[in-house]
C-alpha cells in the first residue's frame, strides 16, 4: 500500500526520456528500450579498449551504450547527473555487472569509481560513477572502495574541449590518498565512469593510481563516444 502511494506521489520516470514508466518497466519505458544504440555482443568492448592504445594498458574496457550528441543516451546521462537517480543507477550497474563477467574471467581486487570533486559532490547531491560502481561491485561480489582516489582539481567541464584541451584540464586532477597507498598497490582495479569520450580522465586517473603500485587496471563506463 505504502508503494501504491509513493508511487502516485513520485512516479518512476524512464532514465532517457523522462516519462512516466508502466507496470513491468524498471528503468526504461519499452520505446527507450528498442531504440537506444544499446549492448553489443555482449558489450562494447573493443571501442572502449581502442581509447588506450598505446597510452595505459588495461587488461579489459567495456561499456554498455553508444553515445551520441543529443541522442537518448545523452539525455539519461543527463538525468542521472543532475535528477538524483543513485537507485535507477545502482540497478543499471547490477545489470552491467552481470554482462561484465560474460567478458572477463580475470579476478578483480576492487572497484574505484571517478570521483567527483567536493564543491561538484555538494551540488549534485551523489557521484554518479559511484552509484554506478556500487551495482556492478554487488554482481560480481567485489568491494568498492571510491575512498582509494580522490579528485584534487575542480576542473572545468570537458564538454567542447578538443582532445589536447581535456589531457591537459585532468592532468593531476586525481591523487590516492597517503593512508590508501598500501591498499592499491598490487591490485587489480577496475576504474568506473559514466562516460568515455577521449579517455583522457580514465587516464589521469590510472595514473595516480599506477602511481600507487595498482598492478593491473580495467575500465567500465556506462557509455562510449566515438
Amino acid at each position: 500500500m505504502f508503494r501504491y502511494l509513493l508511487d502516485l506521489i513520485f512516479p518512476p520516470l524512464c532514465l532517457a526520456c523522462q516519462e512516466v514508466l508502466i507496470t513491468g518497466e524498471p528503468l526504461l519505458c519499452t520505446y527507450c528500450l528498442a531504440t537506444l544504440p544499446q549492448v553489443g555482443a555482449p558489450l562494447y568492448q573493443e571501442e572502449v579498449e581502442e581509447k588506450f592504445l598505446g597510452n595505459t594498458a588495461i587488461v579489459a574496457g567495456a561499456a554498455l551504450f553508444h553515445f551520441t550528441k543529443l541522442g537518448p543516451v545523452q539525455r539519461m546521462i543527463h538525468a542521472m547527473k543532475y535528477r538524483h537517480r543513485p537507485s535507477s543507477l545502482r540497478k543499471l550497474g547490477y545489470y552491467y555487472g552481470l554482462l561484465w563477467q560474460r567478458i572477463s574471467k580475470e579476478k578483480l581486487d576492487a572497484i574505484v569509481p571517478i570521483p567527483l570533486h567536493l564543491r561538484r559532490l555538494e551540488q549534485r547531491g551523489y557521484n554518479q560513477s559511484e552509484a554506478l560502481a556500487l551495482g556492478i561491485a554487488k554482481a560480481l561480489k567485489v568491494p568498492c572502495k571510491p575512498h582509494w582516489l580522490t579528485r584534487s582539481l575542480d576542473t572545468e567541464t570537458q564538454t567542447k574541449k578538443s582532445r589536447e584541451e581535456r589531457m591537459r584540464n585532468v592532468q593531476g586532477a586525481f591523487h590516492v590518498p597517503v593512508t590508501q597507498r598500501c591498499n592499491v598497490a598490487d591490485k587489480h582495479i577496475l576504474l568506473v565512469d559514466d562516460l568515455v569520450t577521449t579517455g583522457a580522465t580514465l587516464r589521469a586517473a590510472a595514473t595516480a593510481l599506477t602511481a600507487s603500485g595498482m598492478k593491473e587496471l580495467s575500465i567500465a563506463t556506462l557509455a562510449v563516444a566515438y
